[in-house]
Order: C-alpha cells, then structure tokens, then sequence
C-alpha cells in the first residue's frame, strides 16, 4: 500500500516464492526461492523503487532437450506516482513510469518482478551457442547408456 510507505528512503530485503509469484514457463522450471533487494525513495505522491533480483531456473535447451541452470540477476528501477483516476487510462510513454490511482494506491511489486524474471528468462533457450542439438552422435551415445 502505497500510503503506508514511510517518505524519505527505505531499504528492505526479501525473499519469494516461485508460486507466490505466479512464475510459470513452457520451457523452463523456476527455483523456488527469488531473493530481492528494494529501496523506496518516497515523496508524498511519487516513489523510486529500485532493486535487485536473483533467481534460478532450470531450462530445457531447444536444440539438444537437455536440461541446464539459467540464473537470472537483474537490476531494475521503476517510478510510481499517485493521480486522479481520470489520469490513469493515460500513457506515459515510458514502461517505467506508471501512474497509480490516489484512490486506491497498491503497487503491486510481485507483478513487477514476476514480469522481470518472465522476461529476463530466454524464451528459446540454449545450453550453450554452439550446442549442436539432437545430432546422431549425441542420440547414438544416449542409446548406448553412455
């Protein structure tokens, strides 16, 4: 709740889970821990939330369907700012920016950082960039239990 955040700055760490945080992908399995650093710069009707996150997922490569580690550490930085509900259908042009209702002013910070690591993960995943994929040589050795 955004009203409740005290002004002036504010540091807090935390961890989620993959399933509080609705992390799901067709070609990848997320850890279950996300660790995250934010701090709050916070005026009256604005705030700078800026952090850092670190999560693992283990992700079937496209090419050779084996499994491999992905992690993800991101930083990102996003600015909130209360209007009058009437402001809200407007677009800031920026992603970053968002305006939130002074009605109703709950930022949804699992939204924003369930969508980073969404995005962050690759969505045709690669163990490696040279990786050669399902060739004879590597079904050959999977069928003979090597």
């Amino acid at each position: 709740d955004f009203a409740t955040w005290p002004d002036g700055t504010t540091v807090t760490d935390f961890v989620e889970t993959a399933e509080s945080l609705e992390l799901s992908s067709d070609m990848s399995r997320f850890d279950d821990e996300v660790k995250v650093t934010v701090t709050v710069h916070k005026t009256d009707d604005e705030a700078i939330v800026e952090g850092r996150l670190a999560a693992r997922a283990m992700s079937t490569c496209v090419r050779c369907l084996d499994e491999f580690e992905v992690v993800v550490e991101e930083e990102f930085r996003r600015i909130g700012k209360l209007v009058p509900v009437a402001q809200i259908s407007e677009d800031t042009g920026d992603p970053d920016y968002l305006f939130l209702p002074n009605n109703e002013p709950v930022w949804d910070l699992n939204g924003m950082i369930r969508e980073i690591i969404l995005l962050t993960v690759p969505e045709n995943p690669l163990c490696d960039e040279d990786c050669r994929g399902l060739c004879r040589y590597r079904i050959k050795k999977r069928l003979s239990g090597q």
